[in-house]
C-alpha cells in the first residue's frame, strides 16, 4: 500500500543534513582554534546539534513503530473491505450489507492514528480529514453515513463545518472535543449536532454511540408500510390515508407527513425543532409558525374537539405528543 507523504520525514532529513554539515564544519573549525574557550563552545554546539537530530529521529522512529503496531493489531484482513464495499444495502431487511462510511475530522494526528484503525477493524469505511475545508470537500465527494467532528480546527471552527453540513444533509454528527464546558456543548447541539463526546474518551463508548446513530438512520430509511392503529384512528402508509372507523379523513401530503412522523413516535414528546426538521428539513428549524399552522389544520380534521385535543397533544414550551391513551380531564 502506498504510504502518504509526511512532512515530518522531510523535516527529519533536512535537520540531519544540517547536522552533518554543522558537525563537519565544527570539527574542522575547532581543530584550528587555539583559544580553549572558543574551542569548547564549538564542540558544545556540535553536541547540541547532534542531540537535536537524534531526538527528532527517535520521535520519527517511535511514530513509525506506533503506526505498525496499530495496523497489526487493529486493521482488518486485506481485501475484506474491498469485497464488502461492492455490496449494496438491504434497507427492507433492516441491515447494511456494505460497511457504513464514517468521516473523521480531527487535526490531532494521535486521534487519527488511534481511531482510524479502530473504526476499520469494526468494518467501517473511514475518510480522514485534518482541516475543515478538506472535510467539506470529502463530505461532498463521498456522502458519509456519519461524521465524527472535532471543534478546534486549524482553518475554520468545527461549528462552521457543522452548520454548512446541515444546510444540505441530516447525516448524524458526533462532536468529539476537548471542550467540556456546558456552553460549548449547548452551542454545538443547537447547531443540530446529534451527540457530544468529551476528550479524553473511552473507545468503546464512542463505538457504542456510533452504532446507536447508524441503527437510527437505518430505521428511519426503511419504507413505511402497512397500517398503524391509534385508538380509533388508522394510518394507512401504503395508500397515504387516515381512517376513523371506516370513514376516511382527507389530509394534504404535508398533514399526512406530520401525522405519520408522530405515529412513528407514539407517546413520545417530540420537540418543535425535531418535528420541523423531519417535516420541512433542517433549514426550517427556526420557523415554528409553520408547525403551529399545520398542527391546527390536522387537529381540525382528526380531533372531535380541536380545542381539547385527544390525539395531538401540546407539551408547553417543548413540542407535541401523539397520545395513544385518553388524557386526564382538565380542570
Amino acid at each position: 500500500m502506498k504510504q502518504p507523504f509526511r512532512w515530518s520525514d522531510a523535516l527529519a532529513l533536512v535537520v540531519t543534513l544540517v547536522a552533518v554539515v554543522a558537525v563537519t564544519a565544527g570539527f574542522r573549525f575547532g581543530l584550528h582554534l587555539t583559544n580553549p574557550t572558543t574551542a569548547a563552545l564549538s564542540y558544545l554546539l556540535i553536541v547540541l546539534v547532534t542531540a537535536a537530530a537524534s531526538t527528532l529521529w527517535v520521535a520519527i522512529g517511535t511514530s513509525i513503530l506506533a503506526d505498525l503496531c496499530l495496523n497489526y493489531f487493529f486493521m482488518p484482513p486485506f481485501g475484506a473491505q474491498t469485497h464488502a464495499r461492492g455490496r449494496g444495502r438491504d434497507r427492507s431487511a433492516g441491515r447494511m450489507t456494505s460497511p457504513a462510511r464514517i468521516l473523521l475530522l480531527d487535526d490531532e494526528l494521535s486521534t487519527q492514528r488511534a481511531l482510524t484503525p479502530l473504526l476499520r477493524s469494526r468494518g467501517y469505511d473511514v475518510d480522514v480529514a485534518g482541516t475543515g475545508q478538506e472535510a467539506l470537500r470529502r463530505f461532498a465527494e463521498h456522502q458519509p453515513d456519519l461524521i465524527v467532528l472535532d471543534l478546534g480546527l486549524p482553518d475554520i471552527e468545527g461549528t462552521d463545518v457543522c452548520r454548512r453540513v446541515r444546510e444540505s444533509s441530516s447525516v448524524p454528527i458526533i462532536i468529539l472535543s476537548a471542550r467540556g464546558r456546558e456552553t460549548d456543548k449547548v452551542a454545538a447541539l443547537d447547531l443540530e449536532a446529534d451527540d457530544y463526546v468529551t476528550k479524553p474518551f473511552g473507545p468503546e463508548e464512542l463505538l457504542a454511540r456510533i452504532r446507536v446513530w447508524l441503527r437510527r438512520i437505518l430505521s428511519e430509511e426503511r419504507v413505511e408500510s402497512g397500517r398503524v392503529a391509534i385508538a380509533d384512528l388508522t394510518i394507512d402508509y401504503d395508500r397515504h390515508r387516515v381512517l376513523r372507523g371506516e370513514a376516511e379523513i382527507r389530509l394534504t401530503p404535508k398533514e399526512f407527513e406530520l401525522l405519520a412522523f408522530m405515529a412513528r413516535n407514539p407517546d413520545r414528546v417530540m420537540t418543535h425543532r425535531a418535528i420541523l426538521k423531519a417535516v420541512w428539513g433542517p433549514n426550517a428549524v427556526d420557523q415554528p409558525e409553520h408547525l403551529w399552522v399545520l398542527v391546527a389544520q390536522v387537529r381540525k380534521k382528526i380531533e372531535i374537539d380541536p380545542a381539547a385535543p385527544r390525539y395531538l397533544v401540546s407539551e408547553p414550551w417543548v413540542g407535541y405528543r401523539l397520545a395513544t391513551e385518553a388524557p386526564a380531564p382538565s380542570e
